[in-house]
């Protein structure tokens, strides 16, 4: 698994994620709802799991939480330790995968799993682990762009058609295209992470964040509008998911130990 794993490098997929007002509000929201939830109780012990470069850890390392950052890559271990440079702070760095974790049992408060579950090599494998390492009143956060959520199915509804009819824009596989992309294991929805979570898991709350991202052609539209037009737009689309969050594009799910 460390082979599958360890060579991650997220630039080729990030150029061809869309650019506009819709990608930048949902991914502001993920970062602050990220913090807040795993911020929630004070924690005093927060493992992330699939680190990239650090951005959630250092964030929260800037706010006085303890935190390890764990990450095959060495690649992004080395991006994240230069962030950390950058930003004067210091927090344990680890190489390795999240099907085994190299960690004590019920080491940490909190462990962080943010858009990450569904590109590991064997998710049952890396929940088991995830769950070994935390203490018993401890909480597993998920994050997870919502492939079961009315963005996707409509998404994937208006480019069949367009594929059906011929449109040479439509050719392009996007990342909410079925079968997902190759850097995927699985197709995640809230019903696939329950399955996944039952035996080691139950669930706690889940925060829904929505902003139409990605469907075709909003994020052209949402540029026709001025600035603050647009992003009361996104707020009242948002404001949905934090009402009924299985309709939001991305869920951020919190899990209590069996």
């Amino acid at each position: 698994m460390r082979g599958l794993q360890r060579n991650w490098d997220p630039d080729y997929l990030e150029d061809g994620w869309p650019r506009g007002l819709d990608n930048f509000f949902l991914v502001d929201r993920i970062n602050s709802v990220a913090m807040q939830a795993t911020m929630d109780g004070a924690p005093a012990a927060v493992l992330e799991v699939g680190a990239a470069e650090g951005q959630h850890s250092c964030r929260l390392a800037a706010r006085g939480v303890p935190v390890t950052a764990l990450e095959p890559s060495p690649e992004m271990l080395a991006r994240a330790a230069q962030r950390q440079h950058e930003e004067n702070l210091r927090f344990p760095l680890v190489c390795g995968i999240a099907e085994a974790l190299p960690f004590p049992d019920g080491t940490f408060d909190r462990v962080l799993c943010e858009s990450v579950i569904d590109h590991l090599a064997h998710p049952p494998r890396a929940l088991a682990e995830m769950r070994r390492v935390l203490k018993p009143d401890g909480r597993l956060l998920v994050g997870f762009v919502n492939y079961g959520g009315p963005t996707v199915r409509a998404s994937r509804l208006v480019y069949g058609v367009a594929r059906a009819l011929g449109r040479p824009w439509s050719r392009r596989h996007l990342f909410w295209d079925s079968p997902v992309p190759a850097e995927h294991s699985f197709e995640c929805t809230y019903p696939e992470l329950a399955r996944l979570c039952a035996p080691h898991f139950t669930a706690e709350r889940t925060i829904g964040i929505a902003t139409g991202w990605a469907f075709p052609g909003w994020g052209w539209t949402l540029n026709r509008f001025p600035r603050p037009v647009a992003v009361r737009m996104l707020a009242a689309i948002d404001r949905t998911a934090r009402q009924v969050p299985r309709l939001g594009d991305y869920l951020l799910t919190v899990w209590r130990p069996r």
